[in-house]
């Protein structure tokens, strides 16, 4: 999933959160295992975004019980 950023200043997890079906919390953990890029690289959970900015969501791969 690919989401194009248009407004500046707010922080990565509580963008992908408010714009997506994830937690903040499942965001934050999906950043700190890398499958949240912003620009193709890794990121912090304190990133705050850029007009312009893309960020890539990699879906997280479930695990058999």
């Amino acid at each position: 999933m690919i989401l194009e950023v248009k407004e500046n200043g707010n922080r990565i997890d509580k963008y992908v959160s408010e714009n997506t079906d994830f937690t903040r919390s499942t965001v934050q953990r999906m950043i700190e295992n890398g499958n949240i890029l912003v620009n193709e690289n890794n990121t912090k959970v304190s990133y705050k975004l850029q007009s312009g900015d893309v960020i890539t969501i990699i879906p997280e791969e479930v695990q058999d019980s």
